[in-house]
C-alpha cells in the first residue's frame, strides 16, 4: 500500500513575494519592491521539485528463525528500489514484534537510492518464548525539497519461533515394568552393556557372548542395561505466593511454572513415561498419569485453564503446617505407587521443602525445577534473592534435586547444567 503525501509549506513563499511586491508598488517603495524576489525563489524551487514516485521492494532475513530462548537472532533487512528515478531521501522502520526486544543496532534506517539500487541493515534481537510474527515494513521517500512523501507499506513475511526444548530430562531410577528411556540397575534388554554372566539354558542364543567361547569354551551371556519408563506427575506451584515478576512487563512465576510444566510434560510423554499433572495450591484439577496424544491433550487443557489459590494466602511470609500437610494429603492419596514428582516451583517460602520433604519420606522421588524471579535492582530484591538462594541451598542439603532456571536462558541449559552438578 503506497500513499503519497503533498506539504504546503513552500506556499509561504509564494505568500510573502505576493504581498511584499504588493506593499512595494502601493508604497512605491523599490526595496521592499524586490525583496518580493526571495519569496518567489523560495516558492519556486519547493513547485520545481516533482513528487516522488516511487515503489520498493523489501526482504527480511533471520539468522535463527528457530533459536532457544535467550538468544541473540541477527535481523537483516534489504530494500530495494524498483522505480526508475532517484530517491534522495528514503526512511525504513522495519516491523519489529510487540514482545521482542533490541539489543543491539536499530530497526530504524536512513539512505539515499538510485534506481535499482538496494540498501541492506543489520539489527540483533533476543528471543523470547513462543511464536512472533514480524509486522510490515515501513517506507517513507521524500523528494529533494522535502514537501512531498511517498509512504509504503511493504509486506516481507518473517515469523520467529522460539524453541523452548527441555534437552535431557534426568530422572531418578524409579520406574514401572515397560520400557523406556530411564536407565536402571537391572540387567535385561536394553543398548548399554550391563554384566556377563553364566549361561542359562533359556537365554536367547542372541546374547550369548560368542567372542568369549571362542577363546574360552565357555558359555556366558550378555546382559544390557535395562531402560524402563517412568510414572511422573509433574507438580505445578500455583499459589498467590508464586505471583509475582523480577519486572512489571515480565511473566509471573505461575506463568513461567507453567510453561515449564507444559515443556516438561511434552518431553516426557515423547520418551514414552507415564504422564500426569497436579496444581499445589489447587486442590480442584488431577490428571492422572497416561501415554499418548490425547493425555497430553488433557494436560494441557488444564495447564490452560485459570487456576486460582484454593487455600488461606499467608501474608507474613510464613506458612502453616495444617496447610503444607493437607496439600500433601490431597496430593499422596492420588499419587501412584513409585511415582515420581517433578515439582515445579519458584520457592517463594519454605513450604515447598517442606512438602518435598514429606512427598520423599513418603517413598515418591521429588526433584524441584525452580523458576528464579529474583533481582538485584534494589537493596529490598537483593535481599529476596539472598533468602531464595537459601531456600534452594537448603533443599539440596535436604537430599532434593534443584534445578534452578533463569527465565533469561534457555530450559535445556539449565538441566544441562544441574546435570552436571549432580555428576560431580
Amino acid at each position: 500500500m503506497t500513499d503519497v503525501i503533498r506539504n504546503d509549506r513552500w506556499q509561504g513563499g509564494l505568500l510573502v513575494a505576493l504581498v511584499a511586491g504588493a506593499l512595494g508598488l502601493v508604497g512605491n517603495n523599490t526595496v521592499l519592491f524586490m525583496s518580493a524576489a526571495v519569496g518567489l525563489v523560495y516558492a519556486a524551487y519547493g513547485y520545481a521539485t516533482s513528487p516522488v514516485e516511487a515503489s520498493f521492494a523489501v526482504s527480511r532475513s533471520l539468522s535463527d528463525d528457530s533459536p532457544t530462548a535467550g538468544q541473540d537472532v541477527e535481523v537483516t533487512v534489504t530494500v530495494r528500489n524498483a522505480s526508475d528515478a532517484l530517491v534522495p531521501d528514503v526512511r525504513v522502520v522495519d516491523g519489529v514484534p510487540d514482545r521482542i526486544g533490541v539489543v543491539e543496532g536499530s530497526p530504524r534506517h536512513a539512505t539515499t537510492l538510485a534506481a535499482g539500487e538496494s540498501t541492506t541493515f543489520s539489527y540483533t534481537i533476543r528471543a523470547r518464548r513462543g511464536r512472533h510474527e514480524f509486522d510490515d515494513t515501513q517506507v517513507v521517500a521524500r523528494n529533494v525539497s522535502g514537501d512531498a512523501e511517498t509512504r509504503t507499506t511493504a509486506t516481507a513475511t518473517s515469523t520467529l519461533s522460539v524453541n523452548a526444548d527441555v534437552g535431557d530430562v534426568p530422572l531418578a531410577q524409579q520406574t514401572v515394568p515397560q520400557t523406556g528411556m530411564v536407565p536402571t540397575d537391572v540387567g535385561g534388554e536394553g543398548v548399554e552393556f550391563y554384566q556377563s554372566r553364566d549361561y542359562h539354558h533359556s537365554d536367547p542364543m542372541n546374547r550369548v557372548d560368542w567372542k568369549r567361547y571362542a577363546r574360552t569354551r565357555e558359555l556366558t551371556t550378555v546382559e544390557f542395561r535395562e531402560e524402563r519408563a517412568a510414572n511422573v506427575v509433574v507438580l505445578v506451584d500455583v499459589r498467590d505466593e508464586c505471583r509475582v515478576s523480577r519486572r512489571e512487563d515480565e511473566p509471573d512465576a505461575v506463568t513461567l511454572s507453567k510453561f515449564a510444566a507444559a515443556r516438561l510434560v511434552s518431553h516426557l510423554l515423547e520418551e514414552g513415561n507415564r504422564v500426569g499433572l497436579a496444581f499445589y495450591g489447587y486442590d480442584s484439577e488431577y490428571v492422572p498419569p497416561g501415554v499418548g496424544d490425547g493425555q497430553a491433550v488433557r494436560i494441557r487443557n488444564a495447564l490452560d485453564a485459570s487456576t486460582e489459590s484454593s487455600f488461606p494466602v499467608v501474608t507474613d511470609g510464613g506458612f502453616r503446617t495444617y496447610d503444607t500437610d493437607r496439600r500433601v494429603d490431597w496430593l499422596r492419596r492420588r499419587l501412584p505407587d513409585g511415582a515420581q514428582v517433578q515439582f515445579v516451583s519458584a520457592v517463594p517460602d519454605d513450604e515447598p521443602a517442606a512438602a518435598a520433604r514429606r512427598l520423599q519420606a513418603s517413598g515418591h522421588e521429588v526433584r524441584v525445577l525452580a523458576p528464579d524471579v529474583t533481582s538485584t535492582n534494589t537493596a529490598g530484591s537483593t535481599i529476596d534473592r539472598i533468602q531464595w538462594l537459601d531456600r534452594v541451598g537448603e533443599l539440596r542439603e535436604a537430599g532434593v534435586k534443584v534445578v534452578a532456571w533463569s527465565p533469561d536462558e534457555p530450559l535445556r541449559s539449565a538441566f544441562d547444567r544441574a546435570r552436571r552438578r549432580w555428576g560431580q
